[in-house]
């Protein structure tokens, strides 16, 4: 285990989870700690391999739009001042499918976005 010192600490993040080949979290007096990253003691359930996959899909998609239209997500996120990028946008969309909340979105940035293909 390992307490990063201050020039390791990134202002305005709160860091946890794993980041590479490390795990970090914030200790009960507020530094910031990482070890290497264990492996798991047991292989993923069906269900942590289902989201994985579908996660793996909607990256998939993502990477099959044109710049262009990523370019739109993200710029449709940066205008609509939301606290989160094109790409989490997109995947927002992606899990949620919530038309109002993204219509009000492309009515605030002024750019109409390309829905992803209907789930499978």
């Amino acid at each position: 285990m390992h307490t990063l010192g201050p020039n390791d600490n990134w202002i305005g993040f709160n860091i946890q989870g794993d980041i590479g080949p490390l795990t970090l979290y914030t200790s009960a007096r507020g530094k910031l700690v990482g070890f290497l990253r264990a492996p798991p003691l047991n292989p993923p359930s069906p269900t942590q391999e289902a989201i994985r996959e579908y996660f793996r899909q909607c990256a998939a998609e993502w990477r099959s739009l044109s710049t262009d239209q990523r370019n739109q997500w993200l710029q449709a996120a940066r205008r609509a001042r939301i606290s989160i990028g094109g790409y989490n946008l997109y995947t927002w969309f992606w899990r949620t499918r919530n038309e109002d909340q993204l219509a009000t979105i492309e009515r605030q940035s002024g750019i109409t976005l390309d829905r992803p293909a209907p789930l499978p």
